[in-house]
């Protein structure tokens, strides 16, 4: 029997608050509102570069595992993710879409999931209107990235038959990235079909997410005329991406034959992604705006 990890999904939408220093000084608490039908408030944090701007910048889509640790940490894969691309050059805005809703971890869950996906791709489009007001970023420059379950959220919200893309969006996403997403929950979806620039990252040993009809889904929007690309990092697991976690199994899920699925970094594959995406950001967002001092009254 195909073995198949049952992933959630989430999206979100827009508003602004004032930034907060974060404690460490690394990031600015910002809040948003979503732009799905509730309007959720969603807080997230904002990793700024260092100058004037303007900034590309890039949204960020976690896992079901939020943005949190049950002890208010940020988790630290995400926030590896965000100085990576800050130190090059761009602004980075990582969603918390389960945690500004009292939602914990959903990555054992086996209850039907308390939010949908649709919400999540509300988030995304949320975040997308405010981050494009801030005078420090460009707002013909913005690029969204997701993991696992937050990849799923990005595919659901670039397509071009989402439900949840606001009629007054404008401007969408210049590109999109996405790690491991479990691509099965698009396979019977006939209008799916990318409307910006997409890469995949996928791990070809990946036991979570395997990467087969995520690669099918490549050579379908390619079919139709999408931009579309992916890699695919031999003896790659789930999260071969993360900073720090040893290769092991993930024993929190077991499979009918008793077995877990492995998780974990790999050096290599990791040193290969953060170079493929810093080029692919690069090559996808093109900053024109030119930053403007204020009219002094």
């Amino acid at each position: 029997m195909k073995r198949k990890l049952l992933l959630l999904i989430v999206c979100a939408t827009l508003i602004c608050g004032n930034p907060v220093s974060g404690a460490d000084g690394d990031y600015d608490r910002i809040s948003f509102a979503s732009a799905n039908t509730s309007g959720a408030t969603i807080n997230g944090l904002a990793f700024r570069p260092n100058g004037r701007g303007p900034f590309g910048a890039v949204i960020g889509m976690h896992g079901c595992n939020g943005l949190f640790e049950d002890d208010g940490v940020a988790v630290a894969h995400y926030v590896y993710w965000a100085r990576q691309l800050r130190d090059a050059g761009y602004l980075v805005l990582l969603i918390d879409s389960l945690g500004s809703r009292g939602i914990g971890s959903l990555c054992t869950s086996r209850s039907p999931s308390p939010i949908k996906r649709d919400d999540l791709s509300g988030d995304a489009f949320g975040a997308l209107m405010y981050i494009r007001k801030r005078e420090d970023v460009d707002p013909a420059a913005i690029a969204i990235i997701g993991w696992s379950m937050g990849a799923d959220t990005v595919l659901n919200t670039i397509s071009g038959s989402s439900r949840t893309r606001p009629t007054d969006l404008g401007t969408d996403f210049s590109a999109a990235i996405v790690f491991y997403p479990s691509c099965s929950f698009l396979e019977r979806n006939t209008r799916w079909m990318p409307v910006v620039p997409l890469l995949f990252q996928l791990g070809a040993a990946d036991q979570s997410t395997p990467p087969q009809p995520c690669v099918a889904l490549f050579e379908k929007a390619r079919a139709g005329g999408a931009t579309v690309d992916f890699d695919l990092y031999p003896d790659a697991y789930h999260l071969f991406d993360h900073p720090e976690m040893v290769l092991h199994p993930y024993s929190a899920i077991v499979y009918r034959d008793g077995s877990s699925p492995m998780i974990g970094a790999n050096v290599i594959a990791r040193a290969a992604a953060i170079a493929r995406v810093k080029s692919y950001l690069q090559q996808n967002l093109k900053i024109e705006k030119r930053w403007q001092p204020k009219e002094s009254n």
